[in-house]
C-alpha cells in the first residue's frame, strides 16, 4: 500500500504541580513521532449512473509499492459526454433529440444532444451528449464553460467485475473499517504511488516490523552510522527521523539534542506500541501475506 515512511521523532518532558510521573517516564509516554508515508492518492472517479458496462478491466503496467502491480485507468466512451443542464434551460425542458454548436477556442464543435429516457428522468436535465471521438476532451471543456452546464463529464465505463479488489493479508476480514469506508472499491481503482508522502504525528515507530519495513522511508541524504550530518539539517544520522525525548523547550530552540533513535520499544513491551499501531493503519503494507493492510 503505502511505499514509504519517515519518523521524526519528538520526546518532550513536561513539568507540572500536579504530576506525579517523573519527567523520564513521561517523556517517553509522551513520544511523538513524525511520521511520513507515500500515499496514494485514492483515485476518485464519479461513475455516470448510465455508464456503460464492459466485460473486461483494461490495466495499464507501472510500479505500486504495496500491492502487486496494478495501475489501471478510467475508461470512457469516446465521442460520448454526460451533460447536466440547469433546471429551466431550453434543453433540459425538452426531450427531444437536438443539435448544437459550441464555441470553442479553435472553433466550433457540432454536437447531438438527446435524452436518456423518454419516460420520467432519474437525474433532472441529463443528457448524452455525442460528438466526434477526437473532439471528446475539447467539447466537455466547452460545455463546462457553458451557464446552462451545470457539469460534463465523459461517459466512464464500469467493469462490474473489477468492483473490489480484496488483499490476502490474513487479518484483512477483521478490519471492519476498512469495508465500512469501500477500500477495496477504491483499490480495484488505484492501490497507490510513492510520490505522495502523509506526516502522522504520535509515538515512535517499530520501523523494522515486517508489516511497515517495506514502506519505512530512507533520508537520501544521510550515511547511516557515520556520526556526520550528511543532508546539513543539524541533525547527524537522521536516516529514519530523531528523537527528542530527552530535549527540554531550551534545549530545542538553541542546540541540537536527542538521538536518531525513533523506537524504543521491544518484545513483550508497550512502548512505542501505539505509534506502531497508527502506522500499521496508515502504512501498512498490503498483499504480502502478512499480517493487515493499510488504509491506503
Amino acid at each position: 500500500m503505502f511505499s514509504s515512511l519517515r519518523f521524526l521523532t519528538r520526546r518532550n518532558s513536561l513539568c507540572g504541580a500536579n504530576m506525579n510521573i517523573s519527567r523520564r517516564t513521561f517523556s517517553r509516554r509522551l513520544l511523538l513521532t513524525l511520521s511520513l508515508l507515500a500515499m496514494v492518492g485514492i483515485v476518485a472517479a464519479n461513475l455516470g449512473s448510465l455508464a456503460k458496462v464492459d466485460a473486461q478491466m483494461a490495466q495499464q503496467p507501472g510500479e505500486s509499492h504495496g500491492f502487486p502491480t496494478q495501475s489501471k485507468s478510467l475508461d470512457s466512451v469516446p465521442g460520448e459526454i454526460l451533460v447536466r443542464f440547469r433546471s429551466g434551460s431550453a434543453i433540459a425542458k425538452s426531450k427531444e433529440r437536438s443539435a448544437v454548436s459550441i464555441e470553442e477556442n479553435d472553433g466550433q464543435i457540432p454536437v447531438h444532444i438527446e435524452s436518456l429516457s423518454q419516460g420520467p428522468e432519474i437525474v433532472d436535465g441529463l443528457r448524452l451528449a455525442r460528438v466526434e471521438p477526437e473532439h471528446t476532451t475539447r467539447a466537455i471543456a466547452a460545455l463546462q464553460a457553458r451557464s446552462d452546464v451545470l457539469y460534463a463529464e465523459p461517459n466512464y465505463i464500469w467493469r462490474k467485475e473489477q468492483s473490489a479488489h480484496l488483499p490476502n493479508d490474513p487479518n484483512f476480514n477483521s478490519q471492519y473499517a476498512l469495508q465500512k469506508i469501500s477500500a477495496p472499491q477504491a483499490w480495484a481503482t488505484s492501490t497507490g504511488s510513492s510520490s505522495v508522502v502523509v506526516a502522522v504525528i504520535d509515538e515512535g515507530i517499530d520501523i523494522g516490523h515486517p508489516d511497515l519495513q517495506g514502506n519505512i522511508w530512507t533520508n537520501p541524504g544521510e550515511v547511516l552510522g557515520n556520526g556526520l550530518d550528511d543532508d546539513g539539517d543539524g541533525f547527524p544520522d537522521d536516516v529514519h527521523g530523531w528523537d527528542f525525548s530527552t530535549c527540554s523547550q531550551s534545549a530545542l530552540s538553541n542546540a541540537v539534542c536527542g538521538s536518531p533513535n525513533v523506537f524504543a520499544g521491544g518484545p513483550g513491551s508497550t512502548i512505542d506500541s501505539h505509534g506502531t499501531h497508527v502506522a500499521g493503519i496508515i502504512g501498512a503494507r498490503g498483499d504480502n501475506g502478512i499480517g493487515v493492510t493499510a488504509i491506503d
